[in-house]
Parts: structure tokens; sequence; C-alpha cells
């Protein structure tokens, strides 16, 4: 269990937990687990946030989830609980999809979502309690199904400016909105920048290095245009997030509640990430995947399941030698370098050391892909997953496979670490992370209007600034979600420049040697 300085204290917005479905598991009030004994009984989970009607099986519905769903129906049955586990419907299509090709592999990786119907009209069945009962017969392939969230975590008191900061990878939450004074310049704020813009090749590497960015997507922005920028819906069909896709797009207007109209408090997120990369790695293809609303959440399964699409197109174009990418037509797959994960989730268990999701990003890592995440805002050594089973300050030995790499967030003074960012003998390395200056939606503006205005001299209105007017295209932000994509871009870049000098083979022991000789420059120089 982890010191009491380092409990968590998961302040979610109840809109936020009522719009998935989900709940804060209390570990005062929730049920003991069976499965983690200590001194005087069973343990208490630790503090997560899951979603109260569903679980996740291992395995893909045909093969090995189908025993853990007979299992879970049967600790139902003899628990007299009123219920029908079903297969969600796009674990059953992805499973039709997929077919043969890798299906062990993807068996042994895959997350089945499994949902708890009512058959009376008693109270909902709670995911945690069925979990819970099953765990008393002994250790099962089952899970809760943890709500993903862009910021990891709680509020955290007294952050960028004063106020509550909500710890989190993006920056997100500020206590009362987009901050209540001018002080606050951690809070997503308009600026004024004057570069270059970097919307196109500079080197033109024989193959640009494919950084995907599974988040919000990617908004409008002239240094997000063109040929080295595509934001995919579906991968090969398989949808890309939430079944439907997200509604509305965080990345267009920014705006959910129509009544106040306000910009959502992670709206942007992934577009500002975007442009981190960019500013790194000029020639590298940037690729959205849409996963999180603008609340800056999601349902686990759906991002799994988006990640195994994802590994299953890198794993065929990559046997087939196939170098191009095709947004239109992804039959052939597509070979990705780098994968940026600005999110994550703290696990009831606490230290997690088997999972499915960690397996799934093995496999990316033995192909040659550079996976880097986020390690929280939460000022915790809770470990937030999956930043948490990163390789940490030394690298391994194991050069077999690309490791994991978790980046926290240093200050602009570029040596000392933001008061936020977690810690732990899993974080890798550092990267600014604190009022850092990137792009968001040009299509943002939003209901806010300056606080104070005159009309002035000569008809020329004088105001302070309007926080949620982005026509300029850019903004201050701070978070550990944009101290991972500072990370991925310089390993991108060197990636670029190898290939550059003749390195753009796609086969999985250049791919890994690339990859290594990216992290030995970059991370353990």
């Amino acid at each position: 269990m982890a010191d009491d300085d380092d409990m968590l204290v998961l302040g979610i917005p109840p809109e936020v937990l009522r719009r998935h479905g989900a709940r804060v598991l209390d570990p005062v009030t929730a049920p003991r687990d069976p499965a983690a004994e200590e001194e005087g009984g069973p343990r208490s989970p630790g503090t997560t946030t899951y979603l109260t009607s569903t679980l996740l099986l291992r395995g893909l519905p045909g093969r090995s989830a189908r025993r853990t769903l007979e299992r879970l129906r049967g600790t139902a049955q003899n628990a007299g609980y009123a219920v029908e586990l079903t297969v969600e419907e796009t674990d059953l299509a992805f499973e039709e999809w997929l077919g043969d090709e890798r299906a062990e592999e993807v068996d042994r990786v895959y997350q089945t979502r499994v949902r708890i119907v009512p058959t009376s009209a008693a109270a909902p069945l709670d995911a945690w309690e069925l979990l819970a009962a099953a765990r008393a017969d002994g250790p099962v392939d089952a899970d809760l199904e943890h709500l993903m969230l862009a910021a990891g975590g709680g509020y955290y008191w007294g952050g960028q400016g004063g106020g509550y900061y909500w710890g989190g990878q993006g920056g997100g939450y500020y206590w009362g909105g987009q901050g209540q004074d001018d002080g606050e310049v951690g809070a997503r704020t308009p600026v004024t920048l004057g570069l270059a813009d970097l919307g196109g090749e500079t080197r033109a590497p024989e193959r640009s290095p494919v950084v995907v960015v599974p988040d919000t997507g990617i908004g409008a922005h002239p240094w997000l245009t063109g040929d080295l920028t595509a934001v995919l819906r579906d991968l090969d069909g398989i949808p890309v997030g939430p079944p439907g896709g997200l509604d509305p797009d965080p990345e267009d207007k920014g705006v959910r509640n129509d009544l106040t109209g306000v910009l959502d408090r992670l709206s942007g997120h992934g577009t500002f990430i975007a442009g981190i990369v960019r500013q790194a790695a000029s020639d590298a293809r940037l690729v959205g995947l849409p996963v999180l609303d603008s609340s800056g959440a999601v349902a686990e399964g759906d991002v799994h399941r988006t990640l195994t699409a994802l590994w299953v197109l890198h794993a065929r174009a990559q046997d087939a030698g196939f170098t191009g990418f095709e947004p239109k037509d992804l039959s052939r797959g597509f070979v990705l370098d780098v994968l940026n994960i600005s999110m994550g989730y703290y696990h009831q268990d606490g230290v997690v050391e088997a999972h499915p999701l960690r397996d799934l990003l093995r496999l990316l890592g033995e192909r040659g892909v550079l996976v880097v995440t986020a390690a929280g805002n939460d000022a915790t050594r809770v470990p937030l997953y999956p930043a948490g089973w990163a390789a940490g300050a030394t690298p391994p030995e194991d050069r077999s496979v690309v490791p994991l790499v978790a980046v926290g967030a240093t200050n602009p003074d570029g040596e000392t670490v933001a008061l936020f960012s977690n810690a732990g003998p899993w974080v890798t390395t550092h990267a600014p992370g604190v009022n850092v200056v990137s792009t968001l939606p040009t299509s943002f503006q939003a209901s806010a209007n300056p606080s104070r205005s005159t009309p002035g001299d000569g008809g020329a209105l004088r105001a302070r600034t309007d926080r949620d007017d982005m026509r300029r295209g850019f903004a201050v932000w701070s978070g550990t979600s944009f101290a991972a994509p500072d990370v991925a871009g310089r390993v991108a870049d060197r990636l670029a420049e190898a290939t550059v000098e003749g390195g753009a083979s796609v086969d999985p022991k250049v791919m890994l040697e690339r990859a290594w000789a990216a992290l030995d420059q970059e991370v353990w120089r």
C-alpha cells in the first residue's frame, strides 16, 4: 500500500462520471478485496475510477475470454445476482475482422468487454462487487474497466497560479473554469507566437517517421495540414475510440454545453500535443486517433481495442515491407514509429505487473515501436498506467524490445521538476511541461468574454484577454501530457535523421536498432 502522503483523492466532476457510467472506487466504503490479504483479513482496494456496469476479460470473445465469462456467470448465479452477462458487439465484430490473422498473439493481449445487465427491478450489480466475488474463488482473468483520463487523476490543490488544478496530464481542470484572474498562466490561455510555418517537410527523408497520438484528435491549424497530418476515425473498419465516434468533436468548436457555450475542459488537447511534436520533428507524419472526449475521459476498453487494431495494421504492413501510408485504404496497414500516450488510470491493486495492456505495448516494442507515456500530475508515487510499466531512469539490458518511456514535467527553468509531476522508479526522464506554448484549433472562439473592456481612444477597443479566443492558433498550457510529446518529437526527429541517411527499412530488427539509437541519443545520453 502507498504511504498516506501518496493516497489519491480523485475529484472527477460528477458530469464526467455520469456521462461514462463511472464512479470513483472509495477504499473506505467499497467491498474488501478477498484476493489481497493483509494482517487482519482482506485489504481494501486502492482508489480508481471505473465503469460500474462492465468488466474487461483477457482474450478474444471466442477464445480465452469465453472461459472467463462462463466462470463469471457461475459466480453470479451462485451469489444469487439477478444479472445477465453479455459480450459487447464491437468485440464480436473485432474478432470477426481479425479472423485467423495473428489470432493467437491477439488473444493473449486483447480485452473483451462484458456488460452486466440486470434481469430484475433490483438495484444494478456494481462491477467491483461481481469482480470481488469472483476473486474470492481464486485468480480470474478479468478486471474493472477503468476510466482513462487525459489528466490522470484528481484535484491538485494550489496548482499553477492558485485554485484547484485538476491534476492531470493535460493541465485540464481549473476550479472555476479557465482561470479567474490573469495570473493563472497554467490554464489553457491564448498567446501570440511569431514563428515560421512548420507545416511542411524540411529535409525530405526517404520515409517520414509516423507519430501516432491517441487523444482528442487534431484540429484545424496551419502547422497541421497537408500530407504530413491525418486523423483516422476507423482503422480498416475498426472504430477508433467509442463506437459511433466522439460527439461533439473536441477539436471542432470545442464546446459541449450549448447552454453556456464555454470551451470544454480538455478541448484542443490533441492539437496541443500534435503541435509540440511538430515543433521538435517538422518532418514527422502525425496521425491523430480521436479516442478522448472533450472532458478528457475514455473507457479503457475503447482505447485497448483501438491500440490492438493499430498493432495488427503495423504488423501487417511491416511483414509485407509496405512503407507507404494511405489513409483512404488501410487494408495493407501502415508502419508507425512512435506512439504518444498522454492519458492513464490508477489501478485498484496499486502496483500491477501482469496486464493485457502491458503485454500489448510490449508487442509494439518488439516490432520497433517507441511508446512514450505521460507520468501524471497528481504529485504521487502511485503508478499511473501505462506509464507505471516504464523502464525507469536506467536503460534495461534487454535490447530485444524497445522499452516503454514515462515522462515527468520540468518547470521553465529546465532544472526543477514541476511540483505536480508524479514520481517513482518507473519515471524514465523529464521534459518541459509547465507553461508550454503550442497549437490549438483556430476554430476555437467560445462564449467567454474579456473580464474588462473599454472603447478607448479613436474607437479602438481596449480589453483584457479573451481566454477562449484561439483564432491565432496558439496557447500556453501545463501538464505531463505535454512533456511526453516533447520526448516523442525529439526521438522522431532522430528517426527522420536516420532515414535521411538511408535507413528507411521497416524490418523489425532495423526499427529496433533505430529506436534504441534514438533513445540513447535523447533519453539515456
